[in-house]
């Protein structure tokens, strides 16, 4: 019977047969150094590092990011993890992306606020989570007082 070992490593060491392994172009023997069950429980350990665990009952925190091309443009949105999500949009953009608060969505509060914030939406096409507002103090007293 043919076989390959598992990576001794990142993997469980063990000899398997072929069929254990992914196809991978680039692999020796063209399959992956790791087998099908290493890798299932390597990417569970990755998507659940990437999740707060303070967030809400759903897995989710609610967030309030500025822009340094503005003081007055803010993105109010819902993420599991709320700075990798300002970081992907730093990547998108010249300007700089801060995160300037974060809140527990508890029973998907983020849809009620979004409703509330809706008379200070900025008037662009893609632009359905970015909001004007005076100062960042501004926009946080009107998000929470939608909690109350």
């Amino acid at each position: 019977m043919a076989g390959k070992l598992c990576h001794p490593r990142n993997g469980c060491g063990k000899l398997k047969p072929l069929c254990d392994f992914y196809p991978c172009p680039n692999g020796k023997l063209g399959l992956t150094v790791n087998c099908k069950g290493c890798l299932k429980i390597y990417n569970q350990k990755r998507y659940f590092r990437r999740c707060t665990p303070t967030a809400g009952s759903n897995g989710r925190m609610m967030y309030l990011l500025g822009v340094s091309i503005s003081p007055t443009i803010f993105k109010f949105g819902s993420s599991c993890n709320p700075a990798r999500r300002a970081k992907d949009l730093q990547a998108n953009g010249w300007y700089k992306v801060i995160l300037l608060k974060t809140w527990p969505d508890i029973e998907n509060r983020g849809v009620q606020v979004h409703k509330a914030l809706t008379p200070y939406r900025i008037p662009a096409e893609h632009a359905r989570e970015w909001y004007a507002a005076e100062s960042p103090e501004a926009m946080i007293e009107k998000i929470e007082g939608e909690f109350s």
